[in-house]
């Protein structure tokens, strides 16, 4: 019984993870980044990054301008590695809406971002798996 639910808790934390870093990620990933413009009456009010266990950094940008939904949005990156200290801007495609704000940074690191959403949502997810077939296999016996 343990088993299954360690294995609905990764599960959970999987689709918890989707959420959060998929929306971005999918959106920054159809979007050509030699294109975009900066984001006019959009600017980055906060801007950090944590690195956990030496390797996983996870960061938040909160962007606030009048076009934004709400006059706010924050957005987080994970990744792995350190990143640098560079300057973060808020970007968006010519002729787009406000829904399309994204940051140079989420842009400049976003094979990274994809790389390290896949392992880490992977390995998560096999846990998940994992503890759900070892419950599931233990109560039949």
């Amino acid at each position: 019984m343990k088993q299954i639910a360690a294995g609905l808790f990764f599960g959970a934390l999987c689709a918890f993870l989707i959420y959060l870093l998929g929306p971005p990620l999918m959106s920054d990933f159809g979007r050509d980044a030699k294109s975009l413009v900066p984001a006019r009456g959009v600017a980055v009010n906060e801007a950090k990054c944590k690195t956990y266990v030496f390797v996983v950094a996870f960061c938040n940008v909160k962007l606030t301008g009048g076009q934004l939904a709400g006059g706010s949005q924050r957005i987080e990156y994970l990744m792995l590695g350190r990143p640098g200290g560079e300057s973060v801007r808020a970007m968006q495609s010519p002729g787009s809406g406000p829904a399309s704000v994204t940051t140079s940074f989420g842009m400049s690191h976003l094979t990274n971002r994809l790389v390290s959403f896949l392992v880490l949502t992977g390995l998560i997810g096999a846990m998940a798996l994992a503890g759900l077939w070892s419950g599931i296999k233990s109560l039949r016996d």
